[in-house]
């Protein structure tokens, strides 16, 4: 769905367990002047690159992803491709 030029969204996590969020931007993200909200003083102020690098890797470290993630487990089967949907029946058949 695209919000356009204008938006503003937030984003809540209603469950306890780490999510995450796809965005697709055309164009060269880094050439585009953004803004970004401060939640904690509720003011618009320019988007700084450096501050989302450092708190990407802040929750990298604080949360380090599982040795062998296996998100198809969480997928509904039609969703899932049929090469997903072999080796799940492999990994069932293995139990």
């Amino acid at each position: 769905m695209p919000l356009g030029p204008e938006i503003i969204h937030s984003v809540i996590n209603p469950i306890k367990r780490l999510t995450g969020a796809i965005h697709v931007y055309w164009g060269d993200f880094f050439a585009v002047p953004r803004s970004e909200w401060d939640p904690e003083h509720l003011v618009e102020g320019p988007y700084d690159v450096a501050k989302t690098l450092a708190l990407f890797e802040q929750s990298n470290r604080l949360y380090p992803a599982p040795a062998h993630p296996d998100f198809t487990q969480e997928l509904p089967r039609k969703l899932l491709p049929t090469r997903a949907k072999k080796t799940q029946r492999r990994q069932r058949a293995k139990r």
